[in-house]
């Protein structure tokens, strides 16, 4: 009897070590699962936290660009008025022809983007907050720049440049300043007029632009912060 029941206590030995490899095998892959984890949570909370800095320096360069070209647009429509009312030329109409055939452009940041879509976008687990920032860079600076920035560099190098380049001349001793070749006959060219017109409602749309970025920004940067506080390891 006792020889008989050898066989069944090495079986339920055998199937219990088993069982024993088992749970332990399935436990070292929960174990790997939840450090693969943990390591993918904190380089996506490091990649948003770059995002982050990379969105505020961004958001640094289109309120300069702002305001350098809000600054530029109320020159021109001094210099609009200036001509309107048939003034005769002062040199404090110098800075602001100097600036004509200028403006600012926005230069944006967009290394820590670039490294999330290396990743895949789906890699930011909030898809709310994962839309507003492929939105930021996809829709908002992408038009700022291809857009906008674009248009005015089109208009700049067909336009004006060469009406600059014929009708005025920069003070080589300060090349923020520059003079009309002839006030007074710059004064009745529609030509001028219009370029000037043109000039403005270019700069104001580029201006209005850069408005709503910001305030998409602000609230994009608060979305972020409030995901980081809340996801802290």
């Amino acid at each position: 009897m006792a020889d008989d029941n050898k066989p069944i206590k090495y079986m339920r030995y055998a199937v219990g070590e088993i069982v024993l490899v088992v749970i332990g095998i399935l436990i070292a892959l929960q174990l790997n699962i939840a450090n693969e984890l943990r390591q993918e949570k904190k380089v996506e909370l490091n990649l948003l936290n770059d995002i982050k800095s990379d969105l505020i320096e961004s958001k640094k360069n289109i309120n300069e660009t702002y305001k350098i070209n809000q600054n530029q647009i109320v020159q021109l429509k001094y210099l609009a008025t200036y001509v309107s009312k048939d003034l005769p030329y002062t040199a404090e109409l110098d800075p602001i022809f100097g600036s004509f055939p200028t403006w600012s452009s926005p230069y944006l940041t967009f290394t820590s983007y670039e490294t999330l879509k290396s990743k895949g976008v789906d890699f930011i687990q909030n898809d709310d907050l994962k839309k507003k920032i492929a939105a930021i860079y996809e829709s908002d600076f992408a038009n700022l720049i291809n857009d906008w920035d674009k248009w005015e560099w089109n208009i700049n190098q067909d336009v004006v440049m060469p009406f600059f380049a014929e009708n005025m001349r920069s003070d080589l001793s300060n090349l923020d300043m520059a003079v009309p070749n002839d006030f007074e006959s710059l004064k009745k060219d529609e030509k001028f007029l219009n370029i000037l017109s043109l000039i403005v409602k270019t700069r104001s749309l580029g201006v209005e632009k850069c408005l709503r970025i910001d305030k998409k920004l602000d609230s994009l940067i608060g979305d972020i912060n409030k995901e980081l506080n809340n996801r802290k390891f």
